[in-house]
């Protein structure tokens, strides 16, 4: 695989993210994972395209991994972040092809994402994962990420982590 940067969805993407985000979300089933046949869907997907924050990585038409950064719209949760952040940004729906899972895309694709979020005026990182989720958890905590508390939102258990930028 050549050397990618993450790209801003288009409309046009939908049908090729739906599929990506089912094929992972089978894929990681056996992790824990929360992700279902309905979620994350279409109006997922026109919503974090309608704020610009969806983001994902190509090769050729295949699409290889995705990712939506946008406000933090859990600061209503009773999670103790630790960092005092002025700005932070919400990161979700991280996902990697499973042809590819397990070869580091999926930290790539964190550390671009950051890069993106750094840009925008953010200037911390929040983000949750699913609390059965262990390998996305063990992605969160060795790229830097601390554990800030927990929370239950949409019937799930989250874990919740956080990070300056």
């Amino acid at each position: 695989m050549t050397e990618q940067t993450l790209q801003q969805a288009r409309p046009e993407d939908t049908d090729r993210l739906l599929a990506l985000y089912r094929a992972a979300s089978r894929a990681i089933a056996a992790f824990g994972g929360a992700w279902n046949d309905e979620y994350p869907g279409a109006d997922t997907i026109a919503d974090d395209l309608a704020c610009d924050g969806l983001y994902v990585l190509r090769e050729g038409d295949e699409l290889c991994a995705a990712i939506s950064l946008g406000e933090d719209e859990h600061e209503e949760t009773d999670v103790a972040w630790a960092l005092l952040a002025q700005r932070p940004c919400m990161l979700s729906r991280l996902c990697v092809t499973p042809r590819l899972q397990g070869r580091g895309l999926a930290r790539r694709v964190m550390a671009m994402a950051e890069e993106i979020a750094r840009s925008r005026g953010y200037d911390a990182i929040h983000l949750m994962a699913a609390k059965g989720n262990r390998m996305t958890q063990n992605i969160y905590s060795s790229i830097g990420y601390r554990v800030c508390g927990e929370v239950h939102l949409y019937d799930i258990d989250f874990i919740c982590f956080e990070k300056a930028i």
